[in-house]
């Protein structure tokens, strides 16, 4: 063999060895660069590479961390290949279980090996909810295998920029609307929650309904609504929270391609998209819901009417400056829709929204004005307003709703309309004092005598209501009252911290009780101001606040009916509510009238009902009367409406007294008010006890009730009593009819319980809560609507003790 033949051979053998070296190095690793996959869950941390090898298979991940966050991988995580789970092994670059603080960061994590046919893997960093989770990536394609596409008709529509035509006139009709879509590439391990709101403009309520997601992605949920409007549709997973226009008796469609947004959304995969369209919409309104998402117009007006821009930026100004500012806001707003890709009826809808929003913002200018103060001095809103000057609001700084589309049936379009008409409504309680008092009058007293056939001492207790009037107060009852009220001043000073508006009030009353030709309306009304200051304070108790009794010549004759208060009270209750509510809603026409310069219209309408049907959200049926009232308005559908809800609430009531579950307990009258608490939960003893302060007209106490129903169901069987307390304050027939509906153990007090466990106990609002665990010790205390699933958990820790 020559030399040139030895070192083919010789280098024919060294190939052999490199390739069978090369080939056993493939075997055991193969490489996969930035990866696609189809969906994730927070894109905070995304794959660089996946390598498999025989004895392990490793994620090399990056996440877009920041110094003032931090994040964790739990020692839970795992790989899903081929249905089977495998725990993380080791990490590198990090340690698990270890909250990090950093810039981006890379580290890998060492799996169990898999096989290395395996076309897709899940990463999920553990199943909580919250948890990093990656599905679907691929380590075959540089491409997804599993892309899911859209309906045909839905990918190819093309917008009508050019519809130059006004939104079609809406008007009421009620109906179902029908809202059905789909997740594409939806996973079951996602959980998505839908939450549908609807505003109903009729009864002025917030209805939400529930949807349940199929495995496929799929949805579909009937919504009633009154009229073609927007509708609030919410989802945790992906996080979205948008609006989008619907119809009575008609089908719209909405489609999430999941994973053109993961694409688009990703920082690393070799397959990266640009961003585009990845929220679809068909069926009835399509053309004004696609264009109205694609023009995020909710993004420009979020961007105008940014709460935390607007508040740094308010502090210290009057209400005109105010009401400028916001004005000038919503001007440049709508001019920003010049620059937007829409069409005339998409401009006119997204004009509604802007002015209803800045509607908002203008009607709840004392709120708003008072947080600014408290955000620059850094004051929670528990803390006294010290150096702070209350705003005053008079008629004219509210010539702004004429500009508004309030009386315009294309209001109803905006799903803001039904919050504008609410906050309008109660426009008097933003005005002075004299606006809003409203007070059971005599002519009221009279009324209510004409319409009733009353015993004797129910009569008694007529004339001690009527002499107890101001206008027909003695002479030696007004200046009885006159020497009371110094010293009750006098007294208050001594004994109080006073606000600057508290002692300028008291002052006020001490002036015109020392003037000898003070009126006893002027001296009663500086009287009702005062206590009523004091007793919104929450300082006080309005109890121990009140003046004392006087005594003068012809008293007793005076106050012969006064012990029949109580019971008289309680049977015409419900009778006297209606005649302050008819007043209450009179006033407020009256201010609204001298505002707009008319007194009739859809917001007047809209007013007026959302009054009457109030009493169907707290279980009382509408009376003939209110039903009479309501077809006076003139227009069919809202008697034909309200009088299917309250067919619907009747036949509830009914059904209702067939259900068990609930027990109603009383408290002995020999039961001091320095026992009542321990008195509400005496019967249960041993167990954890949840005892709930509400009241029948309170929507944050029904609305948290709601949420908790289905979790509160499993609490059945075990050691826990759910004690609910309501006063006197709730008309007894609401209650009466709202208790079936809420299991557990009911108490009823008297406004003079209720007012000193107010006092006592911290119940400085409803709801309030209360948790003791099996010893009686108090563990939690909470006031306002809480988050439920928070109270679940302090309740199962307390059951578990």
């Amino acid at each position: 063999m020559n030399a040139l033949k030895i070192f083919r051979t010789a280098s024919f053998l060294l190939f052999l060895s490199l390739y069978a070296s090369f080939n056993a190095l493939c075997a055991k690793e193969i490489v996969v660069e930035n990866p696609p996959f189809s969906i994730s869950y927070n894109n905070f941390i995304e794959v660089e590479k996946v390598i498999l090898r025989d004895d392990a298979t490793i994620l090399h991940l990056k996440a877009d961390s920041h110094p003032a966050y931090w994040f964790r991988i739990d020692t839970g995580t795992y790989i899903r290949a081929n249905g089977e789970k495998l725990l993380v092994k080791s990490a590198e670059g990090i340690q698990l279980d270890t909250e990090i603080f950093s810039e981006p960061i890379q580290f890998s994590l060492t799996f169990p090996p898999i096989d290395k046919n395996t076309e897709r893997i899940d990463f999920i960093e553990t199943d909580c909810e919250n948890c990093f989770k990656i599905w679907g990536i691929e380590l075959k394609s540089s491409t997804l295998t599993n892309r899911v596409e859209l309906p045909a008709a839905i990918k190819n529509y093309s917008a009508n920029l050019n519809d130059s035509s006004p939104l079609k006139v809406a008007g009421f009709n009620a109906g179902n609307a029908t809202l059905k879509g789909q997740f594409l590439g939806y996973v079951s391990d996602l959980k998505s929650e839908i939450t549908v709101y609807v505003n109903n403009p009729i009864t002025g309520v917030q209805e939400s309904y529930e949807a349940e997601v199929q495995d496929d992605g799929r949805f579909e949920i009937l919504l009633p609504v009154v009229a073609t409007t927007q509708v609030l549709f919410r989802t945790n997973t992906p996080n979205f929270n948008e609006t989008m226009v619907v119809s009575p008796n008609e089908e719209t469609s909405v489609y999430f391609d999941l994973q053109q947004k993961a694409c688009q959304e990703s920082r690393t995969r070799i397959d990266r998209c640009e961003k585009s369209k990845w929220i679809y919409f068909g069926g009835a309104n399509a053309d004004l819901n696609n264009q109205y998402f694609d023009a995020e117009i909710s993004s420009l007006v979020g961007h105008y009417f940014n709460y935390g821009e607007i508040i740094a930026k308010i502090n210290g100004m009057m209400p005109n400056e105010y009401k400028s500012y916001l004005l000038n806001k919503s001007d440049e707003a709508i001019k920003a829709l010049e620059n937007k890709p829409i069409n005339a009826k998409v401009k006119e809808l997204a004009t509604l929204n802007i002015s209803f929003q800045a509607s908002h913002f203008l009607m709840m200018a004392k709120y708003f004005l008072e947080s600014a103060y408290r955000n620059a001095n850094n004051l929670d809103y528990r803390s006294e307003l010290i150096g702070y000057d209350e705003p005053v609001f008079d008629l004219a700084y509210y010539d702004f709703l004429k500009q508004l589309p309030y009386n315009d049936l294309n209001a109803l379009y905006s799903n803001q309309y039904s919050y504008t008409v609410n906050e309008i409504k109660h426009i008097k309680y933003f005005l002075d004092e004299k606006y809003r008092r409203i007070e059971f009058t005599t002519q009221m007293m009279q009324q209510l005598v004409k319409e009733n056939e009353m015993t004797f001492e129910e009569l008694l207790y007529v004339d001690f209501f009527t002499k107890s009037e101001p206008e027909n107060w003695s002479k030696q009852k007004l200046d009885a009252k006159k020497k009371t009220y110094i010293g009750y001043v006098n007294d208050l000073i001594s004994k109080q911290e006073l606000s600057k508006k508290e002692l300028e009030l008291a002052n006020q009353l001490k002036t015109l009780s020392e003037n000898k030709k003070t009126k006893a309306q002027d001296i009663n009304t500086a009287y009702q101001d005062l206590f009523i200051e004091l007793s919104t304070s929450g300082k006080y108790n309005p109890t121990e606040l009140k003046a004392k009794t006087v005594s003068y010549k012809g008293m007793e004759q005076d106050t012969l009916g006064g012990k029949y208060a109580d019971a008289f009270n309680a049977k015409y209750q419900e009778q006297m509510n209606a005649l302050l509510e008819e007043k209450d809603l009179d006033n407020t026409k009256e201010v609204l009238a001298k505002i707009l310069g008319v007194n009739n219209g859809l917001l007047f309408d809209l007013i007026a009902i959302q009054t009457y049907s109030r009493s169907l959200e707290e279980s009382m049926p509408l009376s003939d009367d209110k039903l009479k009232k309501i077809a006076a308005l003139g227009n069919n559908f809202y008697l034909t409406y309200l009088t299917e809800k309250n067919n619907q609430l009747l036949a509830s009531i009914e059904e209702n007294k067939k259900k068990g579950g609930y027990n109603v307990h009383t408290i002995s009258p020999d039961v001091k008010n320095e026992q009542l608490f321990e008195e509400l939960r005496k019967s249960f003893e041993g167990k954890v006890v949840f005892l709930n302060f509400w009241e029948t007209w309170c929507a944050p106490c029904r609305m948290a009730m709601k949420q908790f129903y289905n979790t509160k169901e499993t609490f059945k069987g075990k050691d826990i009593a759910f004690v609910y307390v309501a006063s006197e304050r709730s008309p007894k027939s609401a209650w009466q009819n709202s208790i079936p509906n809420i299991w557990g153990e009911h108490f009823y007090l008297t406004l003079d319980q209720f007012d000193y466990l107010s006092k006592n106990y911290g119940i400085t609002g409803v709801p309030t809560y209360f948790i003791f665990d099996k010893e009686g010790k108090q563990i939690h205390h909470e006031v306002g609507l809480q988050n439920m699933n928070e109270m679940t958990k302090k309740l199962m820790e307390a059951l578990e003790k």
